[in-house]
């Protein structure tokens, strides 16, 4: 096993209690606090379509320019990289603006 793996104590060492269902994939529960949840989904239901469709190309352009160095698709494309907008997602992506919950979901 590589040892970029998610490991049991990388989850005990933050306070959680995993379930490992295969090497390196796990379940864990209560991984977000209540608070987190009701900010969560405060946030999801006041977007509109035209939010989510928003959301989600900029963070992609994003992805590019912070990835790549370029700020197109075609230039991306251009320099080999499979770069494509997945129709089927573009209304499922979204960025929580709330930093702080932001912030601590990753770091967790």
């Amino acid at each position: 096993m590589s040892d970029a793996l998610l490991k049991s104590e990388h989850f005990l060492n933050a306070g959680l209690v995993p379930e490992e269902l295969y090497p390196g994939i796990f379940v864990v529960d209560n991984f977000l606090t209540s608070g987190e949840l009701v900010e969560i989904k405060d946030y999801i239901d006041g977007l509109s379509q035209e939010d989510w469709s928003k959301s989600y190309t900029e963070s992609l352009f994003t992805f590019i320019e912070e990835q790549y160095g370029v700020k197109t698709m075609e230039e991306a494309q251009e320099l080999g990289h499979a770069i494509q907008v997945d129709e089927y997602w573009v209304d499922k992506n979204a960025i929580l603006n709330n930093q702080e919950v932001s912030m601590a979901i990753n770091n967790r």
